[in-house]
């Protein structure tokens, strides 16, 4: 099986666009995870790519799965399930 790659620019681009799409500013995103501005900043341009914790806490956040969150595709049922509110 084929591990696809991470590419920090794509997970950057999903992280502000539904940063932007909630109307949350990057400091709004960063109290929510419980992570700095300057983190978000970096993911949000690529420079870093958020590791487990983080992407974790994002993912809860977006609602959204971590498979989604790193690789723009999601299975049913993965962390929605887990997320209070997320879709079943």
């Amino acid at each position: 099986m084929r591990v696809p790659r991470l590419d920090a620019a794509a997970i950057g681009r999903r992280i502000r666009d539904l940063r932007c799409e909630r109307g949350w500013s990057q400091v709004d995103l960063a109290e929510k995870i419980g992570n700095s501005h300057a983190a978000v900043s970096l993911w949000e341009t690529g420079r870093r790519i958020p590791q487990r914790d983080a992407a974790i806490a994002l993912a809860v956040a977006f609602r959204r799965s971590l498979e989604w969150l790193y690789f723009g595709m999601s299975r049913r049922g993965r962390l929605h399930d887990l997320v209070p509110g997320g879709r079943r």
